[in-house]
């Protein structure tokens, strides 16, 4: 996986699998912020990340100031709907994060605008699909609802383009979504580039997850119960 969010940058890896309908996953991820002079006065930050069902267990990087509170203790515990601020269910993170149902919801959801066959996703053969989703529509389906979104609900923001690549068994090989328009109509929105700190843009801005090993066996466990903090996840109070 690969983001970048005008100059915050990030790549990550990680696997994900489902047994008995109860998603599990995991990921590690290194996070640069060198280019808003860091957080809390470092440049790059690493984090980790397990979610079994409706548990999410993250483990805090010890160069943020205030965490880990016991460095013994690095991980954690939340939900889906805490970390995100969101009404997510399972299932509604299900369909976030598993490409065939992604999929599914984008045939249903959003509009294909254009199919391109020949292209090369490391170096296997693939069809992409463009998709252009409402915005309003992403929100509803993943559990954010216009209420508990109501300021990004204002703003009057065109479709955001969503290419899918499928290989030659119709596996996802890659999903990028591109957010470079939807910004530049936000921070227009918002008061325009002076609302932006110096040397700060989003012309380029986007997420992109690559897919291999198919049917490989997943596994997936909770960190050792002695190394979960009993402090709250930092930041949800705010």
């Amino acid at each position: 996986m690969s983001m970048k969010f005008g100059p915050v940058t990030a790549t990550g890896e990680g696997a994900a699998g489902v047994e008995g309908g109860e998603p599990r996953s995991m990921m590690t991820m290194s996070m640069n912020m060198g280019a808003l002079n860091g957080v809390n006065g470092t440049g790059t930050i690493e984090l980790e990340m397990r979610q079994l069902g409706e548990d999410v267990y993250v483990k805090m990087p010890s160069e943020l100031t205030g965490t880990p509170a016991d460095e013994g203790k690095p991980w954690y515990r939340t939900t889906l709907s805490e970390l995100t601020g969101w009404n997510m269910d399972v299932d509604q993170f299900l369909q976030s994060t598993d490409p065939s149902k992604m999929i599914e919801a984008l045939k249903e959801s959003a509009d294909l605008v254009d199919t391109e066959t020949g292209a090369s996703v490391n170096g296997r053969s693939a069809t992409k699909y463009r998709f252009e989703v409402d915005f309003r529509k992403v929100l509803q389906t993943y559990g954010a609802g216009l209420d508990n979104a109501e300021e990004l609900a204002q703003l009057e923001l065109d479709a955001i383009p969503l290419d899918v690549y499928l290989d030659d068994r119709d596996l996802p090989a890659r999903v990028r979504i591109d957010f470079s328009t939807m910004f530049e109509q936000m921070i227009e929105q918002v008061g325009g580039q002076d609302t932006v700190p110096d040397g700060v843009n989003f012309d380029e801005a986007y997420m992109q997850m690559d897919f291999t090993d198919w049917g490989n066996e997943v596994h997936i466990e909770p960190p050792p119960a002695d190394e979960i903090s009993d402090e709250p996840f930092p930041g949800l109070d705010n």
